[in-house]
């Protein structure tokens, strides 16, 4: 009888160690990224029972997310792509679990977002118009031509009119008196 409990609680232990034997990781595309920015993680499994999963999905800071699941065999891929990770550090983890049997698998790890870069200062408004250039004085003295004028002067012309004036009205007064 003892053989047989020994026998009994070996199968046991081999079954239930055969059973839970999988394996399953969690990647991330890209690996690091800023807050806005789109980010998709990709769990894989390998589970040592066939069946289908019943229960399958990706925790963000303890919130329960669905990807979209392939599995093909007992073998498959979960992908969660998402957006509004906000800056800091975030806990990432996925689970599954076959239907009807003990085969389970988790997978955890951290992903941290930078903070969005702050814009730059834009610069204030160009003025309109544009200013214009100043004209810049002519660099080579040799290349001025200087005319000496004179304008002509308005008194002198009266001055020399009223002469004349004078001197045909003399001779005119002249030629009268002697007559």
């Amino acid at each position: 009888m003892r053989k047989l409990i020994l026998a009994l609680a070996l199968v046991a232990v081999g079954s239930v160690t055969t059973a839970q034997a999988s394996g399953t990781s969690i990647s991330v595309t890209p690996t690091s990224s800023v807050a806005g920015q789109n980010v998709t993680f990709t769990a894989t499994f390998t589970s040592s029972c066939p069946g289908a999963l019943s229960i399958h999905y990706f925790t963000i800071d303890g919130q329960a997310l669905n990807g979209t699941l392939a599995q093909s065999g007992q073998a498959g891929t979960e992908t969660l792509s998402i957006s509004t990770l906000a800056a800091g550090s975030h806990s990432v983890s996925y689970y599954w679990k076959i239907n009807g049997t003990i085969c389970r698998g988790i997978a955890e790890m951290t992903y941290t977002v930078a903070p969005k870069p702050s814009p730059s200062p834009s610069p204030s408004p160009s003025p309109s118009p544009p200013p214009s250039p100043t004209p810049s004085p002519n660099p080579s003295p040799s290349a001025v031509a200087l005319v000496a004028s004179k304008e002509p002067d308005t008194f002198g012309y009266l001055g020399g009119a009223l002469l004349v004036l004078v001197l045909v009205a003399g001779a005119a007064l002249m030629v009268l008196a002697r007559r």
